[in-house]
């Protein structure tokens, strides 16, 4: 199996790849950049075993899941200012010690408003906190 991975500034190039690929049972496309910056961050990403979206299918997600949950519900959960920096720095992977660190905060008032977080947003875990916190579009 082949995997092929395409970077190209020009749409058309990586459309007319991309058709010429799908024809073919023994080559798989393991991706595409019009930059290759993003290209960068992509094998970056994947080395690290982790998922990549581009820029732009992460923008189209998190819009879409946005409109979905205010037209369902029309709620969105009102963070405090405190609540919001801890909810980012959680979006970055960040422990609760480095929180603590970044925001000159003790440990204890961290886990405080990771629990309002949780509660607020109705998570479990960190993976619903994230997956609720796009959906609401705090993020």
């Amino acid at each position: 199996m082949i995997r092929l991975f395409i970077i190209d500034d020009h749409p058309v190039v990586i459309t007319g790849v991309k058709q010429a690929v799908g024809s073919h049972a023994d080559i798989q496309l393991a991706g595409y950049a019009y930059r290759g910056e993003e290209a960068l961050e992509w094998l970056a990403a994947v080395y690290a075993g982790k998922r990549y979206l581009s820029e732009e299918v992460s923008e189209k997600l998190i819009s879409k899941a946005t409109k979905q949950a205010s037209a369902k519900t029309g709620f969105v959960p009102k963070l405090t200012r405190r609540e919001k920096e801890v909810l980012d720095l959680i979006m970055e992977e960040c422990t609760t010690q480095e929180i603590a660190e970044r925001l000159f905060l003790s440990v204890s008032t961290v886990e405080t408003h990771r629990l309002k977080l949780f509660a607020k947003l109705d998570a479990k875990n960190v993976v619903g906190l994230v997956k609720n916190a796009i959906k609401f579009g705090l993020v």
